[in-house]
């Protein structure tokens, strides 16, 4: 809106500090906002939590519906007892499968038709031990996306030979 305006200061809260600045809310008329303390903040955002997928996606979209979540809760309360994400939740930390042991469990669910990575995506948000990115944890070990699953390469006649 400032464009629009040309007289308004780019940085009004310095230059009327001295002259009655309170801030941001203030100056455009809205309520002031005033977040939970951490302890609260965590009970009712583990009151929300629907129990699975993706905290941090969660997070971003229920916020929206509750004013005195902040943004950025990992920047607010840094030194209020942020952890992270899964601890906020009463979740514990991710740990990997060894690479083996992760593939043995996708072989299993892997419905045999289908795109792999699109397959495995939608699924993995069932299986907190399952990373998003595979070819990045296990990069020493990847091989593939078909490789993942059982599906060799492309046979001589163009069919797909399986393990």
């Amino acid at each position: 809106e400032r464009k629009n305006h040309p007289n308004w200061p780019s940085n009004p809260n310095e230059i009327y500090k001295e002259k009655g600045w309170v801030g941001w809310p203030e100056l455009v008329g809205i309520e002031k906002i005033i977040f939970l303390s951490f302890n609260k903040f965590q009970e009712e955002v583990r009151g929300f939590y629907p129990g699975k997928g993706d905290v941090k996606k969660w997070y971003l979209l229920e916020r929206k519906n509750h004013p005195n979540w902040p943004s950025g809760p990992y920047d607010f309360y840094k030194d209020k007892g942020w952890k992270g994400f899964p601890e906020l939740l009463g979740i514990e930390k991710r740990i990997l499968l060894s690479f083996d042991k992760f593939q043995e469990e996708v072989r299993i669910l892997y419905p045999g038709k289908g795109g792999v990575q699109k397959w495995y995506l939608l699924e993995r948000k069932n299986h907190l031990n399952w990373p998003s990115s595979p070819n990045r944890s296990y990069k020493k070990d990847w091989i593939g996306w078909p490789e993942l699953v059982g599906i060799k390469n492309r046979g001589e006649n163009g069919g797909t030979v399986t393990i």
